[in-house]
C-alpha cells in the first residue's frame, strides 16, 4: 500500500507541475458509456455495441489504449476496469476475463454476436474498441456468464482514405508489424474497404514458448441506398502458441522462474472467420439489421509438460499429448426495429431471431506419468512416449440454441427512460467421448430485462437494471428428465454525477446470484441435484477528472464479495477463487505539447484465494504501466511503452495449486508507424 500512496503523490506532483499548460488532449482511456446510451441514435452502433440492453453499467477499452500501451491482448488492458481480472483458458492460448466474480468461460461477443475464441487470442489490430457490460443480458444476447459481456467491436471500412504501416521491436526478441489501409473505392463513396494484415514472432518470458501469428482481415461496405447497406468480411488467423502448462504453488509460495514446456512442444492453429452484415432501412424510423458468421478452424498440437501436482516433496508426473481437433460455429442474428411514438412516449422497439451452432470433433492421442518433472528444477532429457504407449482420445460436442426475442426501449418523458426485453431460448447439447454419449441436454429457458434511467438534473443520472442470463446443466435427473439450466440474475443501481467542470463520478452497486448447479445429493450418493447457489455482491466507482485540457485522470474503485453460498461440501461459504475483494487503478494522460502525449498507469489487485476450498491465497498485487507517443510530422509516429515497471512477480489467476498463471515480467516496446 505504500507503494500505490507513493504513485498517487508523484501523479498529484505531476498534475499541479503541468496545470500551467493549455493543449487539447484526447481520451483514450477506459470511460463510462452512459450518455451514449442515451443519445445514440445510429441503430447499426447501437446493436453491435450493445447498448440498447437495458441500463446497466458500461466501459470500453479503445483502440488508441490498445495501441499506445502495445498490449498482446485485451486482459492486459482489461484489468484496468473495477472487479476484472484475466481467466484462465486453453492454457494461454486463448483469452478469457472474470467479471464480477464470474468467468465468462470464453462466450465472448464479436460485433455484438456471439463469437469463437475459444481456441485463439484476436490480434488488437483488428479492434476499434471492447465494451464491457457489467452484468450478462440474456434477452439480446444468447447464454452467458452472469457477471458480465465482453464484446468486441472490429474496425470497419471508413469513407475517408486512410493508410498505416507499423514496425515494432521489444524485449524477448520481440517483432511485429501492422499494415491497416481503409477507404472508398468509387467516386461517390457508395463501396469501402478496409484490409488489415498483422504478423508477431517472438520469444516469450517462458522458457520454451514462442509466440508466432498472422492475422488477415479484408472488409467490404456496400450502401447501396441512404443508409442501407451490405458489408461482408473475411478474416484468417494463424498462431503458434503452444499449450504452456501454466505454473504451480507449493511450499506456501508461487513458483516463479520456472517453465515446465518441452523444447519439442509445438503447436499449428488455423482459423477463419467469414461474416456477412446488412442494414435495410425502410425509412428513417424502420428497418431491419441482420448479420451471419461462419467459423471453421483446426488446431494441431503437441503438448508436453505436466500433469498434476499431488505431493509437493515430489516430482509432477509427465503429460504428452497430440492433439488434433477440429471446430466450426455458425452464428446467425436478425432483428426488425422500428422508432415510433405513441401517447406521447417514444419507443425503439425490436423483435428478432437468433441461432447459434457450433460443432468440435477432437481425436487425441495421449500418454501420462511415463516422465517426471521437477518442480524447481525440471529437466528435458528423458525419451518421449513411443506410440505404443499411447491411447486414442475421440470425442467432441455440439451446441445449438434457437431463440426469438423482444426489446423496447422506451422514452416515457425528456428525463424519464425505461426499457423491457423478453427471449425465449431452445437448446440441445451433446458430449460424446470415445463413442460414447457422456454428457446431453435438451432443454428451453426464458429470459427477461428491464431497465429505468432517471435524468433528474442536468446531465445527471440515476439508472436501476435487472438482468436475467442462463448456462446449460448436462444431463438427467433421477426421474429422467434433464436438468434445468444454471440461472443467473443481477439487481444494479446507480448514479452517473457531474460533480464540477470537467469532473464526472459514477457509481454502481450490484447482487450477483447464481442458482441451479448441479451439486452432490447428500440423501442419494453418486446423485445431483439443482441446489447450488453462487452469490457476488459489491460496488463500483469510476471517477474522471479532465484537470486542465491538456491533463486527463481517470480512477476506478471496486469492491466485491463473491462466495459460494450453497454446495454441500467444506467449500461452502467459501470465496470464488482468484477473486479479490478491492481493486483499483489509475491512468493518467498527459500532453505537454501537441506532438506528444505520456501516460501513466498504476492497478491493484487484492489478496485473492488460490482455489475453491481457499486452502491457500496469493499475495495482492500493484503493476505499473507507462506509455508515450510522439507524432514526429504528420506521416509519421514513435510509442513506447513499458508494462511493469517494476518488474513485479505476480499472479494473474488461480484455481488450484497447479492452476497458477503468471503476469509478464517488465516489457519494454518500441514502435514506429508511418501515415501513407
Amino acid at each position: 500500500m505504500k507503494r500505490i500512496f507513493s504513485v498517487f503523490l508523484f501523479l498529484g506532483m505531476v498534475v499541479e507541475a503541468c496545470a500551467e499548460v493549455s493543449h487539447t488532449l484526447n481520451p483514450i482511456q477506459v470511460l463510462s458509456d452512459r450518455e451514449e446510451i442515451r443519445d445514440n441514435e445510429n441503430a447499426g452502433e447501437v446493436i453491435e455495441e450493445g447498448l440498447a440492453g437495458g441500463f446497466q453499467t458500461q466501459q470500453f477499452i479503445t483502440d488508441e489504449a490498445l495501441t499506445l500501451f502495445q498490449v498482446d491482448e485485451v486482459t492486459d488492458m482489461a484489468v484496468y476496469l473495477p472487479n476484472v481480472q484475466a481467466a484462465r483458458l486453453s492454457a494461454g492460448g486463448s483469452e478469457d476475463f472474470i467479471i464480477r466474480g464470474f468467468s465468462l468461460g470464453g462466450r465472448i461477443l464479436l460485433d455484438g454476436a456471439l463469437g469463437n475464441q475459444s481456441l485463439y487470442v484476436r490480434d488488437p489490430a483488428t479492434l476499434d474498441k471492447v465494451v464491457f457490460t457489467k452484468g450478462h443480458d440474456g434477452v439480446l444476447y444468447s447464454a452467458g456468464s452472469p457477471g458480465g459481456t465482453v464484446n468486441y467491436i472490429t474496425k470497419k471500412p471508413q469513407k475517408e482514405a486512410h493508410t498505416a504501416f507499423e514496425l515494432g521491436l521489444g524485449t524477448y526478441q520481440y517483432k511485429r508489424w501492422v499494415f491497416d489501409s481503409t477507404g472508398p473505392l468509387d467516386a461517390d463513396k457508395k463501396w469501402t474497404f478496409r484490409s488489415i494484415l498483422a504478423g508477431q514472432d517472438s520469444e516469450t518470458w517462458k522458457e520454451n514458448v514462442q509466440d508466432r501469428q498472422l492475422t488477415f482481415m479484408n472488409s467490404l461496405d456496400w450502401q447501396y441506398q441512404g443508409r442501407s447497406h451490405l458489408a461482408v468480411t473475411w478474416e484468417y488467423s494463424y498462431q503458434s502458441y503452444p499449450w504452456d502448462f501454466d505454473n504451480v504453488y507449493a511450499d506456501g509460495a508461487p513458483v516463479y522462474g520456472v517453465s515446465y514446456v518441452h523444447p519439442e512442444a509445438d503447436a499449428d492453429k488455423r482459423f477463419q472467420r467469414i461474416s456477412l452484415f446488412g442494414e435495410h432501412y425502410i425509412n428513417d424510423q424502420a428497418w431491419l439489421e441482420w448479420q451471419a458468421n461462419l467459423y471453421d478452424g483446426k488446431r494441431e498440437e503437441r503438448q508436453i509438460g505436466f500433469y498434476y501436482l499431488k505431493d509437493e516433496a515430489q516430482p509432477m508426473p509427465g503429460f504428452y499429448q497430440e492433439v488434433d481437433e477440429d471446430f466450426g460455429q455458425i452464428s446467425f442474428k436478425a432483428s426488425w426495429n422500428h422508432r415510433f411514438e405513441i401517447a406521447q412516449t417514444g419507443h425503439h422497439f425490436k423483435v428478432g431471431y437468433e441461432r447459434n451452432a457450433t460443432s468440435t470433433q477432437f481425436e487425441n492421442q495421449r500418454a501420462t506419468g511415463t516422465f517426471l518433472l521437477d518442480i524447481r528444477h525440471p529437466t528435458f532429457d528423458f525419451d518421449l512416449p513411443t506410440q505404443n504407449q499411447l491411447s486414442e482420445r475421440k470425442g467432441g460436442y455440439t451446441w445449438d440454441e434457437r431463440a426469438f426475442f423482444i426489446h423496447d426501449r422506451i422514452r416515457l418523458t425528456p428525463r424519464w427512460a425505461l426499457s423491457l426485453g423478453a427471449r425465449q431460448s431452445d437448446f440441445v447439447l451433446k458430449s460424446r467421448f470415445n463413442g460414447v454419449l457422456v454428457g446431453e441436454t435438451n432443454q428451453a429457458q426464458r429470459t427477461y430485462s428491464a431497465g429505468v434511467d432517471w435524468q433528474f438534473f442536468r446531465n445527471a443520472q440515476w439508472f436501476a437494471s435487472y438482468s436475467e442470463s442462463f448456462l446449460p446443466n448436462r444431463g438427467r435427473a433421477q426421474d429422467g428428465a434433464f436438468y434445468a439450466p444454471q440461472k443467473g440474475v443481477q439487481y444494479e443501481t446507480g448514479w452517473h454525477l457531474p460533480l464540477l467542470q470537467g469532473l464526472q463520478l459514477q457509481i454502481a452497486l450490484f447482487y450477483i446470484e447464481q442458482t441451479n448447479l448441479l451439486i452432490p445429493d447428500t440423501s442419494q450418493n453418486g446423485e445431483y441435484v439443482l441446489a447450488g447457489v453462487y452469490a457476488s455482491r459489491g460496488g463500483e466507482i469510476e471517477l474522471g477528472w479532465r484537470i486542465v485540457p491538456q491533463l486527463q485522470a481517470t480512477v476506478n474503485l471496486g469492491w466485491l464479495d463473491a462466495r459460494i453460498a450453497k454446495s454441500h461440501d467444506e467449500n461452502q461459504g467459501n470465496r470464488f477463487p482468484s477473486v479479490p475483494n478491492e481493486t483499483a487503478s489509475l491512468q493518467v494522460d498527459y500532453q505537454p505539447f501537441p506532438a506528444w502525449k505520456l501516460l501513466a498507469g498504476m492497478m491493484y489487485q487484492g489478496r485473492r484465494p488460490g482455489d475453491a476450498a481457499n486452502s491457500f491465497y496469493v499475495k495482492a498485487y500493484t503493476r505499473y504501466d507507462l506509455a508515450m507517443q510522439w507524432q514526429i510530422n504528420r506521416q509519421a509516429r514513435m510509442n513506447a511503452s513499458v508494462q511493469n515497471v517494476f518488474n513485479t512477480d505476480y499472479v494473474s489467476y488461480s484455481s488450484a495449486q497447479d492452476f497458477v498463471r503468471f503476469g509478464a515480467p517488465r516489457t519494454f516496446r518500441l514502435s514506429m508507424t508511418y501515415l501513407m
